[in-house]
């Protein structure tokens, strides 16, 4: 199950991608997520692990990046038990000197345990806009004096 968002953001695409680079600003952004921290050099392969809130738990989660092109792309990829997938961000230029954000989110169960996949897509929706909802609002908000 894929789910995909866009936003335009009212900064470079460089700012942006600092920002996503920077990974414990994911927490920021991203709901239920209350620990992101890169555990070797930033780059294709590293490790990451996350700490999320999920189905009522804390639950540590082990990540890799799966992609990272400077200014472009990052994804982080997981597997933890029945559960993998991979999140991934694309940042782009506009014409207009500001940035499409492109986030796409792509879970799923393992069998057998497919039959919450239904679930996860639901999840995936409704966390995916608000993270992308959050991270406009956090980007484009001045810093405070």
């Amino acid at each position: 199950m894929k789910v995909e968002r866009s936003v335009i953001i009212d900064r470079a695409n460089g700012e942006i991608f600092s920002f996503l680079s920077k990974l414990d600003n994911h927490v920021r952004f991203i709901p239920g997520l209350l620990e992101f921290r890169l555990v070797t050099q930033l780059g294709p392969g590293a490790e990451v692990i996350g700490v999320r809130r999920a189905f009522g738990r804390v639950r540590h989660l082990p990540y890799r990046v799966a992609t990272f092109v400077p200014n472009q792309v990052l994804a982080l990829s997981t597997r933890l038990g029945p559960l993998e997938g991979t999140a991934e961000y694309r940042v782009e230029p506009t014409a207009d000197r500001r940035s499409r954000v492109t986030m796409i989110s792509d879970y799923r169960a393992r069998r057998p345990f497919g039959l919450v996949d239904g679930l996860l897509a639901s999840m995936a929706r409704r966390d995916t806009a608000i993270a992308t909802a959050n991270l406009k609002r956090i980007l484009e908000t001045p810093p405070a004096e």
